[in-house]
Order: structure tokens, then C-alpha cells, then sequence
């Protein structure tokens, strides 16, 4: 069995949502108190290597963290 091409149409349309979170995160987050996105994106801005917060002081939520987010949004 032979591993799937990492550049085949089916691997790109596969991963395409995930390249578009990470540009869009990549370019508003820097500039942004908090940040709202999906679990997994969400996980991934807080991995260490990654460390949005303590880049760039943003906060990263997402439907784990509603709460917060909501409490932020009001107080």
C-alpha cells in the first residue's frame, strides 16, 4: 500500500479549512483581546510552541471555554 500524495486534490480539498484557520488566525489574532474559533484550532493556538497569549496577548476561546468568553464579553 502506498501512502497518499500530500499535494493530490483529494489531500488539499480534505485539509483546505484547516490552511484558512490557521491564515485567518495568523492574521487577526495578533491584533485582537480574544479570539474565537473551533476546538481543535483553539488547542493548537494554545500549545506552547504556538502560545498565542503570550505572543500577542490574546485570548483564545472556543465553544470549551464559552463561558469565559461570555463573561468577557460582558465585564
Amino acid at each position: 500500500m502506498t501512502s497518499p500524495d500530500p499535494m493530490s486534490k483529494k489531500t488539499r480539498a480534505k485539509l483546505s479549512g484547516f490552511f484558512y484557520d490557521i491564515q485567518h488566525a495568523a492574521t487577526y489574532a495578533p491584533y485582537c483581546d480574544g479570539y474565537f474559533t473551533d476546538n481543535a484550532m483553539a488547542k493548537l493556538m494554545k500549545e506552547r510552541r504556538v502560545n498565542v497569549q503570550g505572543d500577542f496577548g490574546c485570548k483564545v476561546f472556543s465553544t470549551e471555554t464559552m463561558t469565559s468568553f461570555l463573561l468577557g464579553l460582558t465585564g
